[in-house]
């Protein structure tokens, strides 16, 4: 499907009205207090670069090459890579 944008959508508040209008104070109330509560999406940092280009995210900055990660998931910096 594609998003048609038209000139003559309603403000916020006049959206909230029709909203209250047509379905009641309560349901209104209901379904806003779920949005609220409703679980945020992860954070899409932890990513690899492939997948950040398949949804149209810019690459992460390039990690330092002297750090390697531990078992733990972890950085810490690697002695081999000391200047």
């Amino acid at each position: 499907m594609t998003l048609t944008l038209n000139d003559d959508t309603l403000r916020p508040a006049e959206a909230v009205e029709a909203l209250i209008a047509r379905f009641g104070i309560w349901r209104v109330a209901a379904a806003l207090a779920g949005q609220m509560l409703r679980p945020r999406l992860p954070d899409l940092h932890h990513l690899p670069d492939h997948l950040r280009r398949d949804i149209g995210l810019p690459d992460l900055p390039a990690r330092r090459a002297d750090q390697v990660w531990q078992r733990d998931g972890g950085p810490r910096a690697d002695p081999a890579f000391r200047k």
